[in-house]
């Protein structure tokens, strides 16, 4: 009788235990919030920089990233893909889903800009004139789904250099595979921006293209209405905003503009 009765308790004591951690490890996953990042390509470094930083400082929350072209992210978001915080290098793409009422215009705001510039590999020795005159492949970004592809299209096309290069151009799915196929030297010369130029140890900058030539290369950064952590993205955004994002961007390459605060 002692020995059943003993049994018992001991199951008891089980159960209990069991009831707990599971009680536990529920509190645990409750608190816990996940973040899908999806961002321009030519983000990547400086975004992990400042990411590391901001998940130090929310040790509840978890970034995980999609980097490619904006127009390409922009899709993802349109088909259902879930995002929290969407990341445009032209604000064309986060116009678009707030057309469509993806994404509320007071969740949106620009906060960055960049600058476009021809790059070769650092081997080679290479002049504008000779990049345009010349008759090797030269690479810019899909003008339809990467800004900088858009960008430099706009600029060729203003100083009349269109026509004298598009034969031999090569479309790339983002800026980052420009830079890439320079880096390769699977091609003379390409067009990126300056931050992804300097994040690079074999590329050289040969132009720095006149901003004249092209629309605005302002970054803008929303927040789609199927996010289920408003709250947590909101909180992201405005860690990129402060003193200490700005100034990682800064250092790569990018060029800060007034700030306006998201309304909560």
């Amino acid at each position: 009788m002692k020995r059943r009765l003993l049994l018992i308790l001991l199951h008891i004591v089980v159960v209990l235990s069991l009831t707990s951690c599971t009680n536990s490890e529920e509190s645990t996953s409750s608190t816990f919030t996940e973040l899908t990042i999806s961002a321009a390509a030519s983000m990547k470094e400086p975004l992990l920089q400042i990411g590391e930083r901001f998940e130090q400082e929310h040790d509840t929350i978890q970034l995980h990233y999609n980097f490619g072209g904006s127009g390409a992210l922009k899709n993802q978001i349109v088909h259902g893909a879930p995002v929290d915080v969407f990341i445009s290098a032209a604000p064309i793409h986060i116009k678009e889903l707030i057309e469509k009422e993806i994404m509320k215009e007071e969740h949106a705001i620009p906060f960055i800009r960049n600058s476009l510039v021809w790059i070769t590999h650092q081997d080679k020795e290479a002049v504008f004139a000779n990049i345009i005159q010349g008759n090797q492949p030269i690479a810019i970004g899909t003008p339809a789904t990467v800004p900088a592809g858009m960008y430099a299209k706009q600029a060729l096309e203003s100083a009349e250099m269109w026509s004298a290069v598009k034969n031999r151009i090569v479309f790339t799915k983002d800026v980052r595979h420009v830079l890439s196929l320079v880096e390769q030297q699977s091609v003379m010369a390409g067009v990126v921006y300056q931050s992804d130029a300097l994040s690079s140890d074999h590329v050289t900058i040969v132009e720095t293209i006149d901003p004249s030539l092209h629309e605005s290369i302002e970054y803008m950064i929303g927040v789609p209405q199927s996010s289920n952590n408003k709250q947590a993205a909101l909180s992201f955004m405005e860690f990129l905003q402060s003193e200490e994002g700005v100034s990682v961007l800064q250092e790569a390459g990018f060029t800060s503009m007034d700030m306006k605060q998201v309304t909560q």
